[in-house]
């Protein structure tokens, strides 16, 4: 197994192909129950194999760099007219989606009590903030749903989606945990439906 930065000529038909945020997470839990699987990974960007974005210590260095991408809120009167900027991990080979800097940028419901004059306003919005639909939720045809509980694509045989896109509610600030869990689950489903036999070692 290699990394390569174009598909090689010699490859004509493999067993699985992987793309998008977290799909080596799935493509090691598949190999790792049958060795003799080909597996085509495929991302976008570049490889970032650096220690500036493997450690946290170096995170400064990402401003500007073509290793982030930055999210400006509007501004707020709340904020003291500040505009909030949420820093996020730029696309990359096993894309991280926020680059490791050692702190959530969400707030935590103990600070918001801190805000007493808001907590009960503040509350509300964001219990009706819960109301996030994905890109491809996972839900019902009739609800506008994308996928179905096992993944699938409704209506298109052989494709599934499992990215951070078919969470039906909205995931509070870093989403790294949320999306290794669910490639986790994704490669149990992936496992079980091509009938691969749980490793034993």
């Amino acid at each position: 197994m290699g990394l390569y930065t174009k598909l090689l000529d010699d490859i004509k038909e493999v067993d699985v192909i992987i793309a998008g945020a977290f799909s080596c997470v799935i493509a090691a839990r598949l190999a790792d129950v049958d060795l003799g699987l080909s597996i085509l990974v495929m991302e976008g960007g570049t490889n970032n194999d650096m220690p500036s974005v493997a450690h946290p210590a170096f995170f400064f260095s990402h401003p500007t760099s073509k290793t982030s991408i930055f999210y400006k809120g509007n501004m707020e009167k709340q904020l003291a007219d500040r505009e909030v900027i949420v820093a996020s991990g730029g696309p990359e080979l096993n894309d991280k989606l926020d680059f490791e800097t050692s702190f959530f940028s969400g707030a935590h419901s103990i600070d918001i009590k801190k805000h007493m004059w808001a907590y009960k306003k503040q509350r509300e919005i964001m219990r009706r903030m819960e109301t996030y639909r994905g890109t491809c939720k996972m839900t019902s045809p009739e609800k506008m749903g994308v996928v179905d509980t096992k993944l699938n694509v409704y209506d298109v045989q052989g494709l599934k989606i499992t990215d951070l896109s078919i969470v039906p509610r909205n995931v509070a600030a870093n989403t790294y945990n949320t999306a290794l869990a669910i490639s986790e689950k994704a490669a149990d489903i992936f496992i079980k439906e091509l009938g691969l036999g749980l490793n034993k070692n």
